[in-house]
């Protein structure tokens, strides 16, 4: 197996740089899969998977393969580079690298010692000379000054080319430092927890998270109304705002509705109006791709604080929308023969059921807190560690595990998401987006799907807190992934 060289300092700067100086270096063997730049995923032999994600200046690397994962933390793009590459190509890699940190060690020793024994001279000398000059240029009050002038300017550059060199040395020192505890730290086996502990710490997090959710139940015995609570189906819209619909004129179809009069007591939603979402039927289910700042052309969730009681469904279906019943019958021309698709099959009503829910490790900000409440408590936590590491100890066969990982299956509104594959948000924008406003799950009935995200996915929206306290619906985050 062949690979090209490439020699590496500090040159790579992003996820796709990296992909690009990998792929390039590999002759094209590793491929990426999705499109999402940030987390990337790489696909490499031995049926390796791995995912880089950057954020705050830190990278982190996913490593799967089967049922084994584990997380490494890197400082560099360069230093993921190799790392991706001893995965690929061990044998070749595995000796490479251990010539090129031998190598690289004494090169980068040398460089230090000659940096501070220069530097050092250089000081030393063009700073005594520079006072020696000052002191006579003032004794002689500058005369001639032209003279003294360009001595003090050459004195004054050696003694910033002393400075400068002990500040490189100084820098490739720690540098060298720094690479070395990375080596030790990567060649350490991560401690697991025991029993005991991973116990402790998956009380204090459901303590520290728990919050009120409402768990959306479909109800197969109960026909939806016009105004009622509902997945699909015909939206109520009042006549008086325009109908959503795409940046192209394509009108948004309704994925659910909420009359908050249905709701039961809670604290999350006042007690009147009509929250409803509608998404685009193309091939994305209307899922724009980007993180934050777009204009929602392709979904929309819109708040009804009144409702008007006159608007009936001959009305909305005036305007000559579809809506996901039109999806449930093969013959209808105007989804199956354009292609079109949408996750709703149908029209359901649904009930809702006061839960407690806490975050788990579908949700980005879990594995900082779990590291953060380690801390706290004085316990020892790798942060190598994924949550399967560290709760899969507690059962034989990783019940527990299991059931920490899918509590937030299902549809809710508020509480904590469930992905197939990752959270969309980074820790930074999660703070910003740190509510699921609402949830809907794939979910089959004897064995017929009523609801479909591409392969047996989900979909989620999130908001700001505070946003929702103020029930402004204008900046939401919207996302849907599957298997």
């Amino acid at each position: 197996m062949t690979m090209k060289n490439k020699s590496l300092d500090n040159q790579i700067h992003s996820n796709i740089e990296l992909f690009q100086a990998i792929y390039e270096a590999t002759e094209g063997r590793i491929s990426r899969v999705y499109e999402t730049e940030n987390p990337m995923t790489l696909i490499l032999k031995e049926d390796y998977c791995v995912t880089i994600y950057e954020d705050n200046h830190e990278i982190l690397v996913e490593i799967s393969r089967g049922n084994e994962r584990i997380a490494r933390h890197y400082r560099s793009y360069d230093k993921v580079f190799y790392a991706v590459l001893a995965m690929e190509s061990k044998p070749y890699y595995k000796q490479k690298k251990k010539v090129e940190a031998v190598a690289g060690n004494k090169k980068c020793s040398f460089k230090k010692l000659f940096f501070l024994i220069f530097g050092m001279i250089f000081t030393v000398f063009g700073g005594a000379l520079f006072l020696i000059c000052l002191a006579g240029a003032i004794s002689d009050k500058f005369q001639p000054v032209y003279v003294y002038l360009s001595l003090l300017f050459s004195f004054g550059v050696m003694l910033m080319a002393g400075i400068s060199a002990v500040c490189m040395g100084i820098k490739i020192g720690r540098k060298i430092k720094t690479e070395d505890e990375e080596t030790e730290e990567n060649r350490n086996t991560a401690k697991m927890t025991d029993k005991k502990t991973a116990k402790k710490l998956l009380d204090e997090l459901k303590k520290r998270t728990e919050r009120d959710a409402l768990r959306i139940i479909i109800d197969e015995e109960r026909k939806p109304t016009f105004t009622g609570s509902k997945l699909g189906g015909t939206p109520y819209w009042d006549d008086l705002q325009e109908y959503p619909t795409a940046s192209d004129g394509r009108g948004l179809i309704l994925l659910a509705q909420f009359n908050l009069a249905e709701l039961p007591e809670n604290n999350l939603f006042p007690k009147h109006g009509i929250l409803q979402f509608f998404i685009l039927d193309d091939m994305y289910y209307g899922m724009p791709f980007y993180e934050h700042g777009y204009p929602q052309n392709t979904f929309r969730v819109v708040y009804h604080s009144e409702i008007n009681e006159n608007i009936t469904e001959e009305n909305v279906l005036s305007y000559g929308i579809i809506t996901s019943r039109d999806f449930s019958n093969p013959l209808n021309e105007n989804t199956c023969k354009q292609g079109r698709k949408f996750p709703v099959i149908g029209e359901y009503a649904v009930s809702f059921k006061n839960v407690k829910v806490h975050m788990n490790d579908n949700d980005v900000r879990c594995m900082d807190l779990l590291y953060k409440i380690a801390a706290e408590m004085d316990i020892e936590a790798d942060r190598r560690l994924d949550a399967q590491k560290l709760f899969g100890i507690l059962n034989d066969g990783d019940k527990k595990y299991s059931d920490f990982h899918e509590a937030t299956c299902g549809h809710y509104l508020c509480g904590y998401p469930d992905f197939r594959q990752w959270d969309p948000r980074s820790l930074s924008s999660a703070e910003y987006y740190d509510t699921m406003l609402f949830q809907l799950d794939s979910d089959s009935y004897f064995g017929e799907w009523r609801v479909l995200w591409g392969d047996a996915g989900v979909g989620s929206f999130f908001i700001n807190s505070e946003k929702l306290s103020d029930m402004e619906f204008d900046d939401v985050l919207y996302n849907w992934d599957c298997c």
